[in-house]
């Protein structure tokens, strides 16, 4: 088994969002010769992907455009899926091989993926990267495995789940497109069981109230959206929804308040859910009537959870 450092996310911030760099200064010949340090940006780190940042598409969307990505193998590892949604990732085992995406980042776009990847840690581990049966010299890289600590507090939060289809197409795609061993794909992605997606009369639907609504532009929209900051609104297609976030209202919020005055199907499909079924719509009229059904049902059940699901309203139709 491969040589295996855990490694914690530790991301050092000043604020919100805003990456802290350290420059250094050495004593050289009585002067004091300042030595510039790669930022952050500049330097690179080797990340092993096996989940749905094995594909182009999917790490483009998360503003993470690697500098260089191979095929690779991780000895000593299997894929496992888990946790509700059947989500990927690296475990130890003897005797095992995992295949994935070895992406060359740079550190803080690697930050990025440590914000995302919550419950996970990273271990550093050697890989060896290739092109077809043309193989490269070994690499350390970062693999994201299910935190042990978070696994000993809740296992059943981390029991083996099938993933959901459309996942399973976003990591086919991108094992398909980098190469990665054909008998690898079909013992481990192709042949995984997997939940379907939805028939579209089992998708969820925001209904609007009896009776005519008035009908707004999206400008009117956005107009509405900024007289308050505990009043949010969003469009889904034809529907414009408020949400009422008075009253202390604050769990599963965030992502009401960052998007918050948007054509929000759009935002979602082409900035955040990829769906190889449907593709990255560049406008909203490029979203067919089915791909809008089906982020519609995703906000339903992802998004519009807890108190969020007691505090939306219908409140008018959208002028397309």
């Amino acid at each position: 088994m491969s040589e295996v450092k855990r490694v914690q996310h530790k991301t050092s911030l000043s604020a919100p969002g805003k990456l802290t760099l350290h420059r250094h200064s050495v004593l050289i010949a009585n002067k004091d010769i300042k030595i510039k340090q790669p930022t952050m940006e500049e330097e690179s780190v080797e990340y092993l992907a096996i989940g749905s940042m094995m594909n182009k598409t999917s790490i483009n969307m998360r503003e993470i455009f690697p500098q260089e990505s191979r095929a690779a193998c991780l000895k000593g590892y299997e894929l496992f899926f888990g946790m509700a949604n059947g989500f990927a990732a690296a475990r130890q085992a003897q005797g095992g091989e995992l295949h994935g995406v070895v992406h060359r980042i740079s550190k803080k776009e690697l930050a990025i993926l440590d914000m995302i990847e919550v419950w996970y840690i990273r271990d550093l581990v050697e890989v060896v990267p290739y092109y077809g049966e043309n193989k490269q010299p070994a690499v350390k890289a970062f693999v994201y495995v299910f935190d042990p600590a978070k696994v000993e507090e809740n296992p059943s939060q981390f029991a083996a789940n099938p993933p959901r289809e459309r996942y399973m197409d976003i990591l086919l795609e991108g094992a398909k497109y980098f190469g990665l061993e054909n008998t690898f794909i079909e013992n481990n992605l192709s042949s995984v069981e997997f939940v379907a997606r939805k028939e579209l009369k089992d998708l969820r639907v925001f209904d609007p109230p009896e009776g005519a609504l008035p009908e707004w532009t999206v400008g009117e929209m956005r107009e509405k959206d900024n007289e308050n900051d505990d009043i949010v609104f969003v469009a889904l297609k034809t529907k414009v929804i408020r949400f009422d976030l008075t009253g202390g209202v604050t769990q599963h919020t965030h992502i009401l308040k960052r998007d918050r005055g948007t054509q929000w199907a759009h935002l979602i499909a082409s900035k955040y859910m990829y769906d190889p079924k449907f593709g990255v719509p560049a406008k909203v009229e490029d979203m067919t009537d089915n791909h809008h059904r089906y982020v519609e049902d995703m906000v339903l059940d992802s998004l519009i959870i807890g108190e969020v699901n007691n505090i939306w309203t219908v409140v008018a139709s959208l002028k397309i």
